[in-house]
C-alpha cells in the first residue's frame, strides 16, 4: 500500500465515504493519511487471487466496508511510499495487513458467531481501533472489500451461527430502526478468502479518549 496524494481522485473517493458514514453524534474524526493497494499489487497478490475466486464462485460482486482492530505500532503516521507492517502479535492491524484475516481469532461471542465483522460505518468500526501500548492521537481502520451483495438480514443474534443461509453469501444486522437489535449496521462473513484489506485510514479522533 501507498500513501495516497490528498488531491488525488482515490483520496477524495475514500475520505468522502469515510466522513460521510462517520455517524456517532459523540465524537468526530479528521482524516489525515489514506493509503491504497495498487492494482499491481492486488493482481499479484494470492489473498486477491483468492478473493476474486470467492467472488466469481458467489456470483456476486464486492461492497466496501471498513473494519477497526488493535494496532500496536505508529504504522501509517509517517513518511511517505509503503508502509511495513511490524511484526508484533499484539498489533491485529499488521497482521491482517501481512496475513489476511483469520477466522480461528473471532471471537465466539459475536452478535452472529464467530465471523469476520466489518461495517459500512466508519465510526463504529472506530470503536474497535483501538492503539496498544503506543502514545497517539492517530487511529487506524482498514478499508476492505467483501464479498457481500446478497446479505442475510438478520433481526436478532445468533451465537451459533456458522454461516449464511443457501442463497445469501453473508450476514447484516437489521437496524433497530426497522425492528432489529443493532443502532449501526455491520456485515459479517465466515470466509477469510470472502474479505480483503485494500486500503488503510488514518484519522485523528476526538470525542472519545484517544
Amino acid at each position: 500500500m501507498r500513501k495516497l496524494d490528498p488531491n488525488s481522485r482515490d483520496y477524495n473517493f475514500y475520505a468522502k465515504k469515510f466522513n460521510e458514514s462517520w455517524l456517532h453524534p459523540d465524537k468526530t474524526s479528521e482524516v489525515r493519511h489514506i493509503y491504497l493497494a495498487s492494482r499491481i499489487d492486488l493482481k499479484n497478490s494470492v489473498r486477491a487471487q483468492r478473493f476474486a475466486q470467492a467472488l466469481t464462485k458467489s456470483d456476486g460482486s464486492f461492497v466496501t466496508r471498513f473494519h477497526g482492530s488493535q494496532r500496536a505500532c505508529y504504522l501509517g503516521e509517517g513518511g511517505d511510499g509503503d508502509i511495513d507492517p511490524c511484526g508484533q502479535s499484539a498489533c491485529h492491524i499488521c497482521g491482517i495487513l501481512k496475513n489476511g484475516f483469520d477466522r480461528r481469532l473471532a471471537r465466539m461471542t459475536g452478535m452472529f458467531g464467530p465471523g469476520i465483522y466489518s461495517t459500512e460505518c466508519s465510526s463504529k468500526a472506530d470503536i474497535y481501533a483501538k492503539n496498544s501500548h503506543i502514545r497517539t492521537n492517530r487511529h487506524v481502520v482498514l478499508i476492505c472489500r467483501v464479498v457481500g451483495d446478497r446479505p442475510q438480514m438478520l433481526v436478532s443474534a445468533e451465537t451459533n451461527r456458522r454461516s449464511p443461509d443457501r442463497r445469501y453469501n453473508c450476514v447484516e444486522a437489521v437496524l433497530d430502526t426497522d425492528g432489529g437489535e443493532v443502532v449501526y449496521p455491520e456485515t459479517v462473513v465466515y470466509d477469510e478468502d470472502q474479505i480483503l484489506p485494500v486500503g488503510m485510514v488514518v484519522y485523528k479522533r476526538t470525542g472519545w479518549s484517544p
